[in-house]
């Protein structure tokens, strides 16, 4: 019976060619925050079966993409760009989330970037993250890393006993490291939000884009699983309480993490348009300032915004 229904909803939004019970891979961090969390516990309605795997480490979700033993992953957006740059026409579908990325400290004599001059910050030196903030505070304060202040290599879930050690004077991560720092006492020095208003852009950077697999070619199960991205979006936004519910069961977190989490999180609910793919360029001519890329960002084509070609 249960296949019967499938069948029927697939016929309503024209998959009248497809089998039932139509599986898309989609693929994440173990600890990545994203829509896919609404998702993957049936909170929006869809007639695909959505299977969730989830890697280690990033690198593992790109060779799965590009191997195409996944249909889509949510990545960093500069990775798109890395991606494509090396040749792998992955097509970007969606935008998910605003940068939440930031500098924390736990000194009181660290209050501002300026403070930062002559100081140790500890960071994923080979991420995206990394080479976004050298080229920020490069661009917007004319820090020099190696010059004005002084980097140190570790892994993401080392820096808050790094900076608890005193080995840093300060970190930058990601959620939800960020709200597990704050929630262990430490401060914001300065956002990644703050730090792309310095240098004069308006609106939100976009962190995490949802891209497809170079050998996924459907465009109806495309299509089908962007709206229920938007659909997971709304619910994000519409049900706070419910929200922070799912985060707090599905990674584990403190009551006050998981709301913080929620707190700072910016989820994308607009698909993607000609303002939010300007804004996604510009981060990727951020990181490559940064050196996270090797070639100018604008050699990409708009072929790879999937809805940018109508779809």
């Amino acid at each position: 019976m249960r296949y019967f229904f499938i069948f029927i909803g697939l016929v309503g939004i024209g998959f009248s060619k497809i089998t039932p019970n139509i599986q898309i891979k989609v693929g994440t961090l173990l600890s990545g925050i994203s829509t896919i969390d609404i998702i993957r516990i049936g909170k929006v309605t869809t007639p695909l079966d959505v299977k969730v795997v989830r890697f280690r480490k990033t690198p593992e979700i790109i060779t799965a993409l590009v191997k195409g033993e996944i249909d889509v992953a949510v990545i960093p957006a500069e990775m798109a760009a890395k991606l494509y740059e090396r040749g792998v026409r992955i097509k970007i579908i969606a935008a998910d989330m605003y940068q939440n990325q930031a500098i924390l400290s736990t000194s009181k004599d660290i209050n501002s970037v300026s403070d930062l001059k002559g100081k140790k910050v500890a960071a994923l030196l080979s991420s995206g993250t990394y080479m976004t903030f050298k080229s920020y505070l490069q661009q917007a304060y004319g820090l020099k890393a190696g010059r004005d202040y002084f980097v140190i290599n570790a892994v993401p879930g080392a820096l808050p006993e790094i900076l608890e050690r005193g080995d840093a004077d300060a970190v930058v991560v990601w959620e939800p490291l960020v709200s597990v720092l704050l929630n262990q006492g430490a401060h914001i020095i300065a956002s990644f939000d703050q730090l792309w208003r310095k240098l004069g852009n308006s609106g939100k950077p976009v962190m995490l884009i949802w891209a497809i697999s170079p050998h996924f070619k459907n465009e109806k199960i495309i299509s089908e699983f962007v709206k229920l991205r938007d659909r997971a979006a709304n619910f994000w936004i519409i049900y706070p309480d419910q929200t922070i519910k799912i985060l707090k069961n599905t990674y584990r977190f403190k009551e006050g993490v998981a709301k913080s989490v929620y707190k700072r999180v910016s989820i994308v609910t607009e698909g993607l348009n000609p303002e939010l793919i300007k804004n996604i360029r510009e981060v990727w001519r951020i990181s490559w300032k940064g050196g996270y890329l090797e070639k100018k960002p604008g050699t990409i084509p708009d072929s790879i915004f999937y809805l940018s070609q109508g779809g």
